[in-house]
């Protein structure tokens, strides 16, 4: 196991196997503007999950965020559904 702490829609903070993680689309976080960003699906918690990094510091550090995002978000930002997923 993988785990991920994923920020949920209702604030409270969930773990997940980010192994279970299903990739839908790659792009540019709208909730973090200049991060990249992957669009996964988690049947866990039955939810579309934003996987974000920041572009790396002189250092080469990067900070991270994985955030549960709502559905239109999904459609509006990489226009995703959740036809085919399940």
């Amino acid at each position: 196991m993988i785990p991920l702490i994923v920020k949920c829609l209702d604030g409270t903070n969930k773990t997940v196997d980010m192994a279970d993680l299903q990739r839908v689309a790659k792009g540019e976080s709208e909730l973090h503007p200049g991060w990249s960003s992957t669009l996964t699906f988690s049947s866990e918690l039955n939810a579309f999950i934003e996987l974000s990094g920041a572009p790396a510091d002189v250092r080469g550090n990067s900070e991270g965020a994985a955030n549960e995002v709502e559905d239109d978000y999904a459609l509006r930002v990489y226009g995703r559904t959740r036809n085919g997923l399940i």
